[in-house]
């Protein structure tokens, strides 16, 4: 990025900025400090590489009245220690991904650009003697702060003070709270952070106080028992209700999830337009009650099993939730239900962990900087979190059932895939090492086609195609086939060529080495994948009929040695080695086939367009 003279003069003098009086301007601070590391240029005379230099000696000499009035949760003084650290070690690498992170743009700076803060850092800011002195008042701030009592509000707290209810009127009253409000926020995001997504931003756009009278609980009571004969009278009420304020309905909790929503679990036929109202007025009341209202659901969906389960049970476990009642995982109003709670017990799970390792560092913390730990944490949350992404996904999968009936459960069944793959979207954004774990582990290939199209996230795939292609599994390798050729239809882009040559290279491969048994089932599977991948790009349909050819004359050699078997000899003795292997062969030889005609009629389409182009 180039400046000229007089931009360069200003932003210097917005950067440099010495002005700061919130807790907002730690973070600006750290930009700052980014944005000269990424953008070098912007000190290039003497002039602002002097502004830079005193600004840099100004914030060391703030360091403790910054951090002491706003708190060392974004300090700027960590920062500085750690650029200096790599610079000096020339680890320019983490220079570059630590600016990445604080400017939150990947790929912010090269390493090649990085000389002249080397420069400035290791030998005008930041020399040998300054390191150690500061490096030393580091680790002791670190001891202090490790020999200090954590802050943990009592667990009844949250029990007694509804925290979501205080956002909301603070919120909604922020003139009236301007200095306590920040503060709140603060709190919440430092302990209890599982309640960021509920505070009320787009939530609040959604109450409207109805001016119709609020029923009784008695007479909500007599509308739910009615429900089944006479629905009318329970969706005007629920209407009433959804129009409501957050706090006007927390006295209909008991009634609405211990009382209704066992009768929606239960009853199937229950109209749609019930269940939707009953969802809407959940979401609204989880703005008020978040805890009460997740325990009291959870409680109804795992019903059949006969446990009292309380909060705690749900943070320690969240895949407990996960084993509710078929009818939830088929009605999806009720599934965007328990997709809420599972993603505040997971965040909530990830929090206790967190604290857990503050209030118990162990005897390694005395001699290290509990690194292990922390990884064995981090191992644990991507456990639980990629068992409850298996779970989901095999929600998807339709049922003995649903491949039989109506358009009617193909249409729900489509409706609860699109509502779990936009929450694995939201998982795989928060945390992309999640989508590699999880096809790491691999699952059902009937999937595959469904998250490609319907997981937009799923492009990130393409960074691990690679390595996928180099586990020493075989299924693993036939999963990243069938994956690969499904990426390359949603994202039809130049570089993606590379991948499928390289699967093409890794095919030929496993042709001359595997097995006969092996060999039929991975022929079977990967040759449709080939020929899509063909599709996409025209330029490899030689290389992937060549390997279909090759394919073919292994399949054709094992049928002249063996005996052709028919396929009706092949169904009437199945259980026979000889006839499985000749199923196995003359699927192999159908999916061939089929990719082959496929291809054939592709290529003829791609000659006439060709020869039309010629003869215009």
């Amino acid at each position: 990025m180039k400046f000229e003279d007089e931009e360069r003069s200003h932003v210097v003098r917005l950067l440099t900025n010495q002005k700061h009086n919130n807790a907002f301007s730690l973070t600006f601070i750290n930009v700052s400090l980014a944005f000269f590391i990424a953008c070098p240029l912007v000190v290039s005379d003497n002039t602002s590489e002097n502004a830079f230099k005193s600004w840099i000696h100004f914030l060391l000499d703030h360091r403790e009245v910054y951090e002491s009035a706003y708190g060392s949760q974004n300090a700027f003084g960590e920062v500085l220690l750690l650029l200096a650290l790599h610079f000096h070690n020339n680890q320019l690498s983490n220079v570059s991904q630590l600016v990445s992170d604080l400017l939150r743009v990947r790929g912010a700076v090269k390493t090649s650009s990085l000389a002249k803060m080397k420069s400035l850092f290791v030998q005008e800011l930041f020399p040998e003697p300054v390191i150690a002195e500061y490096e030393d008042t580091r680790l002791h701030d670190s001891k202090m702060a490790a020999s200090r009592p954590l802050l943990q509000y009592s667990g009844t707290l949250h029990e007694c003070i509804s925290i979501e209810l205080l956002l909301l009127k603070g919120h909604q009253r922020q003139s009236q709270y301007a200095d306590l409000y920040p503060r709140l926020m603060r709190l919440v995001c430092e302990y209890y952070p599982y309640l960021c997504p509920h505070i009320p931003t787009s939530s609040i756009s959604q109450l409207r106080v109805t001016s119709s009278p609020l029923p009784t609980k008695s007479e909500l009571r007599q509308a739910i028992d009615g429900l089944l004969t006479s629905p009318k009278l329970l969706i005007k009420m629920l209407q009433t209700l959804r129009r409501s304020e957050p706090e006007a309905l927390m006295p209909f909790a008991d009634e609405l999830i211990t009382r209704l929503l066992p009768l929606l679990i239960r009853e199937a036929q229950v109209d749609r337009i019930v269940v939707d109202l009953f969802k809407d007025t959940w979401m609204k009341l989880n703005v008020a009650m978040l805890r009460k209202l997740s325990v009291l659901t959870l409680r109804a969906f795992v019903s059949q099993y006969g446990l009292t389960l309380c909060w705690d049970d749900l943070v320690h476990d969240p895949l407990c939730l996960l084993r509710c009642q078929e009818r939830v995982y088929r009605c999806p109003p009720l599934l965007e239900i328990l997709l809420a709670i599972l993603s505040t017990a997971l965040s909530a799970s990830r929090v206790r962990l967190g604290y857990h390792l503050k209030q118990h560092p162990g005897r390694e913390a005395e001699n290290s900087n509990g690194q292990e730990r922390n990884e064995l944490k981090n191992t644990l949350i991507s456990s639980q979190e990629s068992a409850a992404v298996q779970l989901l996904l095999e929600a998807c999968l339709p049922r003995e059932n649903e491949r039989e009936e109506s358009q009617r459960c193909f249409g729900v069944l489509r409706e609860v895939q699109s509502i779990i793959c936009s929450f694995l979207h939201q998982l795989f954004i928060e945390d992309p090492n999640l989508l590699r774990l999880i096809h790491f582990q691999g699952y059902n290939p009937k999937l595959v086609p469904l998250t490609v199209a319907s997981i937009p996230s799923m492009h990130i795939c393409f960074d691990f195609i690679p390595e996928l292609m180099r586990q020493p599994h075989l299924e693993k390798i036939m999963f990243c086939v069938e994956l690969l050729s499904h990426l390359c239809q949603q994202y039809r882009l130049p570089v993606v060529i590379h991948l499928c040559k390289l699967t093409i290279d890794v095919t030929s491969t496993l042709l001359d080495v595997l097995i006969q048994d092996e060999l039929y089932e991975f022929a079977m599977r990967v040759s449709p994948a080939l020929g899509r991948m063909a599709q996409v790009f025209p330029p490899l349909i030689d290389s992937v009929i060549t390997l279909l050819v090759q394919c073919g004359r292994i399949a054709e050699a094992h049928v002249n040695l063996s005996g052709s078997i028919s396929t009706g000899e092949a169904i009437a003795y199945s259980d026979e080695p000889v006839a499985k292997r000749a199923k196995k062969v003359l699927s192999c030889v159908a999916a061939i086939q089929n990719t082959f005609k496929t291809l054939l009629e592709e290529t003829e389409i791609f000659n006439r367009f060709k020869c039309d182009q010629v003869t215009s």
